[in-house]
């Protein structure tokens, strides 16, 4: 491995930052989709929204 000074990062940096953000985004879908398919689920339209914010 090759010695890195404070001003430069290693493709390994870049290559851990990118799956680390892939496997991030890809739980946050999965549980997404979980929420979205639940029989409990509570949804409101957006004019119920609009009146519970008053605007």
């Amino acid at each position: 491995m090759v010695p890195v000074t404070p001003f430069q990062t290693t493709k390994e940096f870049f290559v851990k930052e990118a799956l680390r953000n892939y496997l991030d985004d890809t739980q946050e879908y999965y549980e997404v989709q979980k929420r979205s398919n639940a029989e409990d689920r509570n949804l409101i339209t957006l004019e119920e929204l609009e009146r519970a914010l008053e605007l």
